[in-house]
């Protein structure tokens, strides 16, 4: 029960990840159109339903978790060459139905991330058309194309390190194809996210960007700086001491 809960924590974290990167477009999106007066109203349900949403996704498999040692012994059984360690390591195998979990994680895929394309299309139409001009001065759309940008750039990483392992991961379990070199890149691949997005953040923002880098020279020049010290003279006479008559 409690690899279980674990588990579940570490699905929810995930998913919830890709909802704040959508609701990032989303307000892109509110901030062109705040006008629209409907959408305001509908925003914050749209909110909750994403992350019910989320929750519910999960409920078909957390309530189907099969006994433990029953399905260990199953997985232990159909997958070839198992490394010695697994036997005495605690792991959790979720169902043994491989269409509990393909089914929920091609749903989310398309759900979260089918939200986040339409917002940028929506995005990119309005700054490029004549809706964006009489929104916006051409210096604020300026600088909101370049924000959509980077935006759009960071937001390929989640995409490529994490929705791109899944649908393999999904393809390989329903194809019955279990190969443990294949299994190891894509939790490599998966692993550098956040080594890769920390990267992409400095080097795509400009603020983040001059910041780090003078950090690593600007700074580095202040402390090897020799000050020089000019002496201090005084034009006071030294006073003797007072005597008292």
């Amino acid at each position: 029960m409690k690899q279980a809960v674990q588990l579940w924590i570490l699905i929810i974290s995930l998913f919830f990840l890709c909802v704040s990167t959508l609701m990032i477009f989303e307000n892109r999106f509110r901030l062109l159109n705040f006008k629209n007066v409907k959408w305001m109203r509908f925003q914050p349900f749209w909110l909750f339903l994403n992350v019910l949403f989320c929750f519910l996704l999960l409920l078909p498999t957390m309530l189907q978790i099969p006994d433990q040692d029953v399905a260990r012994q199953m997985v232990f059984d159909t997958l070839p060459c198992i490394p010695e360690f697994l036997y005495s390591t605690e792991i959790i195998v979720p169902s043994l139905n491989p269409i509990l979990i393909i089914v929920p994680t091609l749903v989310f895929i398309i759900v979260i991330f089918g939200q986040l394309l339409t917002f940028t299309v929506i995005v990119i139409r309005q700054l490029s058309s004549d809706f964006g001009a009489s929104v916006l001065s051409e210096n604020s759309r300026r600088l909101q194309k370049s924000f959509l940008k980077a935006l759009i750039w960071q937001s390929g990483i989640p995409i490529l390190y994490f929705v791109i392992p899944a649908c393999v991961s999904m393809v390989t379990i329903g194809m019955g194809i279990f190969s443990r070199p294949l299994n190891n890149i894509l939790v490599a691949v998966t692993s550098l996210h956040g080594a890769v997005s920390t990267l992409s953040m400095i080097f795509i923002h400009k603020p983040y960007r001059n910041t780090v880098f003078y950090w690593f020279t600007q700074r580095r020049q202040d402390t090897t700086r020799i000050v020089e010290i000019q002496p201090v003279y005084s034009t006071n006479t030294p006073i003797g001491p007072y005597v008292a008559n």
